[in-house]
């Protein structure tokens, strides 16, 4: 069994902010969080998270939303962290990289310049 990659503690190290805590229909918490990623230029983006749980399994889902040439771009990761990251192995980090590229690939989009 892989070490746990995430973690509410995890997320606040990583700069994610908690926005809100709502619950499941068991009465679990799912806490969101979202992190705005930003440079010299301006906003860049903002990654949105979500815990969720569903029966015994829990995960966290990841998106974020900008703009492209094409027109405004939903993109998830849905359960990139499958019970906390013990199965999936995958990190906080892997996931930013993941959305830095998508950005980087449709001509940096940023959300706000300065």
């Amino acid at each position: 069994m892989k070490k746990e990659t995430i973690s509410v503690q995890k997320m606040i190290e990583a700069g994610y902010r908690q926005y809100a805590t709502g619950r499941n229909a068991a009465g679990n918490d799912m806490p969101k969080f979202q992190k705005r990623i930003d440079d010299e230029v301006g906003i860049r983006y903002f990654i949105n998270a979500n815990f969720i749980t569903v029966v015994r399994i829990t995960y966290w889902e990841f998106s974020v939303q900008m703009n492209t040439p094409h027109g405004a771009v939903n993109l998830e990761a849905v359960q990139w962290f499958n019970d906390n990251g013990k199965y999936s192995g995958n990190e906080i980090k892997d996931v930013e990289e993941y959305f830095t590229r998508f950005w980087e690939f449709n001509g940096k989009p940023y959300y706000e310049k300065r």
